[in-house]
């Protein structure tokens, strides 16, 4: 978890500081390379960790997993490379077919991902346990359904946000950013609560 964490405040930071106008720039001209590059690596890594909790164990599976977000970070990318305005930045020089199109694509590769990783939670949290007191109970605690699901709700909202602006105007990409910072901050605490939660009952259930 402490890569993610990592990964995005030395983004951040160089958002803020080391490369403030190298951003600026490109954020006025609806345009966030950094950010696909941040996503490619924070993204990839959060939902190998959610698969880790959901009880996959296999490292070639927990590769592909990652290499499907990885690979629709970069059709977010591609998304804005196509989606260009146009001289009076009040509208999009492409057509709306194609670059809506293209970030359509994206979400194969992470449905996928979705899909094993829903699939084998729900597995995983079937499986019935002893709680300390020595209760059959259900081994996944119920507020880890919650975080779960909310999970989901977060790294699909990164999608929405992009569909909106592709289908909007070129102007509304300020809004879009405030959006992305906002998400992944929520999103990246809610997983590291997740983690931290879940080792923590795993801790307290294996005790002596």
């Amino acid at each position: 978890m402490a890569i993610v964490e990592y990964v995005t405040a030395f983004f951040h930071t160089g958002h803020a500081w080391l490369w403030k106008r190298f951003y600026a720039a490109q954020v006025a001209a609806a345009y966030g390379t950094l950010r696909w590059v941040e996503y490619a690596i924070s993204a990839s890594t959060m939902l190998v960790l959610l698969a880790i909790f959901a009880g996959h164990v296999n490292a070639y599976v927990l590769a592909l997993l990652g290499a499907l977000v990885f690979t629709t970070m970069k059709f977010g990318w591609l998304s804005e490379v196509v989606a260009r305005p146009d001289a009076t930045h009040d509208e999009w020089s492409s057509p709306r077919a194609l670059r809506v199109g293209v970030h359509l694509l994206g979400y194969v590769p992470l449905l996928v991902a979705w899909v094993v990783v829903c699939v084998q939670f729900v597995r995983y949290a079937s499986v019935e346990g002893r709680d300390a007191s020595g209760v059959v109970a259900n081994k996944m605690p119920e507020w880890v359904y919650a975080l779960f699901v909310v999970e989901i709700l977060l790294f699909w909202s990164f999608a929405f946000v992009q569909l909106r602006v592709l289908l909007g105007r070129p102007s509304d990409y300020l809004r879009a950013e405030y959006r992305y910072v906002a998400l992944s901050f929520v999103a990246k605490s809610s997983l590291a609560f997740l983690v931290f939660g879940g080792t923590l009952d795993l801790a307290l259930d294996n005790r002596p």
